[in-house]
Formats: structure tokens, C-alpha cells, sequence
């Protein structure tokens, strides 16, 4: 591995820390810049393989102690090297179907910050440990999206962090903002994020959030986005669950999720209307009701 020597500068005229990777374990040593200063709100710009690097930059400084206050503030950073560029540690990013995040570092460096330490948004997506540190940093991020992240990748950031959200640790502060995002166009209709959206709420919202929900759940503008938020409907304990979900059952766009979802609720009252879906022209509907009436005996 060639030596490599880091040097960032929080603004200008403000301290400076110097990190080095040496492979020999030496003292810092400068050795050549590698690039200019390159300011940290243009990350967007990146290549993934630069953002990889910048954030472990940022990663190493906060680690030695250094903090920039505010974590969006005229940070730069400067590489230098010998030889061929090699990267900074062995641990392969995180990634779904072969594809980083274009993460913003300012994102990646708040998660630091609250020890929540990651080089890509996927690996909170991925993980079996605890992140409950990460949850008001993403709410945070979720609420603030449109302001802080270009629209060409708002939508690659947006969907990992959903992702993230749906856990327990959650439950209390991201239904608000879900909701608002789920209600707002999307920047990227193929990437399906607002249906990733409804899977959260889906998973999260509990029943102060019935009216919105069903509002949702009724405005078939909203078409097969609208899916996951029968999961909502099939845990509610709300009296007017199970007739809304009967009332779908006549939605082209949710009629198998909304079956699925009335088997959960195992009420009796469904039984009619499950029985008529097991003529349904489609596959996937009768095998749904089929499995919600067997939820029924």
C-alpha cells in the first residue's frame, strides 16, 4: 500500500489536523497534495470513489476529536499520497444491487457525531445492530431533503434513509415526516420511493394517524404506492379499520394487500367479501384471500 497523508482544514484560517496512513506505522509525515481544496457542500459532484474517501476523511478527524460546528460549514480537505491511490481501510461499502449511495458527507458526518459510524446509508439498511443514535439524525435529514440534497440524487438519499427509519426506535418521530414526504411528487417515479415510503408507515404509524392514513389509503391518484399502508390498516386497533379495508377490497391497486391485511385482523365481518376474491381474475388475490380465510376459522 503506498503512504498516504490527509490534511483538513475546517475553514479558512482555523485549525488544522494532520492523519496519516502509513504502512509502516511511522510518524505524520507530508508527503504532496494529491488535489486542490475542494469544498464539502459540492459532495454531489463526486465520484462515489471520492465521497468514499472525503467522508473517511471526516470520519478520522471527528474520531481524533475534531469537531466542525456547523457540520456544514467551508470544510476542505486535501490528499496526499505516494504512488497509487489506495483506499483508507479494507471495509467493502455496503450496497444494493451493486449501487452506493451518493450520500451528502455533511449526512454521513452527523451520523458520526452521534457514534452512528457508516460509509454508505445501505449498511444501516443492512445491519442486524442497534442504530437508535441514527434515528433523529435521519428524521432530521428526511424533514430538511429538498433544501439540502440536488434533486438529480434526492431520491437515491431519500430511499436508504426511509429504509433505515423502519424500525421501532422510530415509531414516535418519523410517521410526521413520512407523511409529508409521501404526499410530495416524486423526483424520480421509477425509483419507487414513495411506496418505500407507505412500507414505513405501514410498519410504523400507529392509530392517532388513522385519518391521514385512510386519506391516503382512499385517493387512488396515489395507485400502487398505496400497498404497504394496508399493513397499517391490518395491525390498527381503530373500530374503522377493518370497513376501510373491506371498502379497498373493491381498489384494483390494493385488493391483495387489503385481503392480507384483513387477515390480520381476523374479523368475522370479512368473510363475504374474502369469499367473492376467490374468483378473482388474478392469482395473487385469490391466494391472499384464500390465506385470510383460513386466518378466519
Amino acid at each position: 500500500m503506498g503512504r498516504q497523508v490527509i490534511a483538513l482544514h475546517a475553514g479558512e484560517g482555523r485549525r488544522t489536523a494532520v492523519l496519516s496512513s502509513l504502512e509502516d506505522g511511522g510518524n505524520f509525515e507530508p508527503i504532496g497534495w494529491f488535489s486542490a481544496n475542494i469544498p464539502v457542500n459540492n459532495s454531489r459532484q463526486l465520484e462515489p470513489r471520492e465521497l468514499e474517501v472525503r467522508f473517511q476523511l471526516l470520519r478520522q478527524y471527528a474520531r481524533l476529536g475534531g469537531r466542525i460546528e456547523p457540520a456544514r460549514d467551508a470544510l476542505t480537505v486535501r490528499i496526499g499520497h505516494t504512488g497509487l491511490m489506495a483506499p483508507l481501510e479494507d471495509k467493502p461499502t455496503a450496497s444494493i444491487e451493486g449501487e452506493m449511495t451518493i450520500a451528502p458527507i455533511e449526512l454521513l458526518f452527523d451520523l458520526s457525531q452521534v457514534g452512528v459510524d457508516v460509509d454508505d446509508l445501505w449498511e444501516l439498511v443492512e445491519t442486524r445492530e442497534p442504530y437508535g443514535a441514527a434515528v433523529p439524525v435521519l428524521v432530521d435529514w428526511l424533514a430538511h431533503l429538498d433544501e439540502r440534497v440536488a434533486p438529480d440524487i434526492r431520491a437515491r438519499v431519500e430511499e436508504p434513509i426511509v429504509r433505515a427509519l423502519a424500525i421501532p426506535a422510530a415509531r414516535k418521530t418519523a410517521p410526521p415526516v413520512l407523511l409529508e414526504r409521501f404526499r410530495l411528487p416524486q423526483v424520480d417515479p421509477n425509483r419507487g420511493v414513495r411506496w418505500v415510503i407507505g412500507n414505513a408507515l405501514g410498519a410504523l404509524a400507529g392509530d392517532q394517524y388513522f385519518d391521514q392514513i385512510a386519506a391516503l389509503a382512499r385517493d387512488e391518484w396515489y395507485g400502487r404506492d398505496r400497498e404497504q399502508l394496508m399493513r397499517f390498516f391490518g395491525r390498527s386497533k381503530d373500530p374503522r379499520a377493518v370497513p376501510l379495508l373491506i371498502e379497498l377490497l373493491e381498489d384494483g391497486d390494493v385488493v391483495a394487500h387489503a385481503a392480507e391485511a384483513l387477515g390480520r385482523q381476523k374479523d368475522p365481518r370479512s368473510r363475504a367479501p374474502l369469499e367473492r376474491l376467490r374468483t378473482h381474475s388474478l392469482p395473487l388475490v385469490r391466494r391472499e384471500a384464500e390465506k385470510a380465510l383460513k386466518k378466519l376459522r
